[in-house]
Formats: structure tokens, sequence, C-alpha cells
């Protein structure tokens, strides 16, 4: 959370880039995010905070800020009073949208998110995107932050399962 505004920027970071390898944390980190902003530790500025797991096969269909509204109202099963604040707040204050699993992502047939990513549309939203590294390398000029996941090290690893497990006794013996 540190990396998304280190305080290095007169102005907080919009787009921001997390890259990964395949099972480093990435959506554990996206939902930590939106975990955060809910508690109010993070992106207090936000109003709405919006979180996406790109690899539900109906985000391809989102092609407009009017289909995102359509998904997110048929996913919440949102009544039309929360589909009109939901409206109102992307429209007029200041949104987080976080895109989990830009790689899983077919964007070449569908730029919607590709757009939001690089500020062409929602451009006044915060937007952060998780992907594995090499699938966003043309985002590289878009964004305003990239951070690379890198992990624990192996010896960090096996002293942080050791004590999640703790209390069950033969679990880490059952890992080896």
């Amino acid at each position: 959370a540190d990396q998304l505004d280190d305080g290095r920027c007169h102005e907080p970071p919009k787009r921001i880039l997390i890259e990964g390898a395949p099972g480093i944390g990435k959506t554990v980190l996206a939902k930590a995010i939106a975990y955060y902003w809910a508690t109010g530790e993070l992106l207090q500025d936000v109003k709405l905070l919006i979180l996406l797991f790109l690899r539900d096969p109906r985000l391809r269909e989102v092609k407009s800020v009017t289909n995102l509204i359509e998904y997110i109202t048929a996913v919440h099963g949102f009544c039309d009073a929360e589909i009109s604040t939901c409206i109102s707040q992307l429209l007029h204050t200041k949104v987080g949208i976080v895109l989990d699993g830009f790689d899983e992502y077919d964007s070449i047939s569908n730029s919607f998110f590709v757009d939001l990513i690089a500020g062409r549309i929602l451009f006044n939203a915060v937007v952060i995107c998780t992907s594995r590294p090499n699938v966003t390398l043309f985002l590289h000029d878009s964004v305003d932050r990239r951070i690379e996941i890198l992990g624990l090290p192996k010896e960090e690893q096996q002293e942080y399962i050791e004590s999640s497990l703790a209390n069950f006794p033969g679990k880490t013996d059952e890992l080896k």
C-alpha cells in the first residue's frame, strides 16, 4: 500500500500497474486494496471502489461505461436507486477501479479496459491493474507507477508457512 502513494509526487498516481509472476499474490493484493479502502486506510479520497476480476468472461462484453454499469448492476443486483447512485459516482466523484488479472483478459478484441488503464476514459478515476509482466509491456508508458511484486525469499516462505500453520500440528510436514 505504501507504493501506491509514497510521497515522491505532488499528485498521487492515478494509473498504477502491479506486475508479478503467477501465484505471487496479485489477487490477494487486489483484495487487500479493496479491504483497506473499505476500512478507510487507503485511497481515502476515493468515494466508490470497484474491484473487477478480469477472468470473469462476462467482462468481455464490457465495451463502454454503460456496459460496465450494467455488469456491476447484474453482478450485485442493485435496485434502480443504487444504479443511479453508481452512475452519478462514476461520472461525478473520484472513483477507484481495481482490475485484477489483466493477463487473463482478451485485450486484443476489446480495448475498453486498455483505454481505462491509459486514462482515455474515466480519466479522473484511480485505476489499479494487476497482471503478469509479459502481457503489459505496451501499457508501461500509459501508467503513472509500475510496481513489481517479487515475493518472499525461499527461507522466508518456509518461515511464513510454518507460522501460518502453527495452530495445525503436522500440516507443515504434509507440505514438505
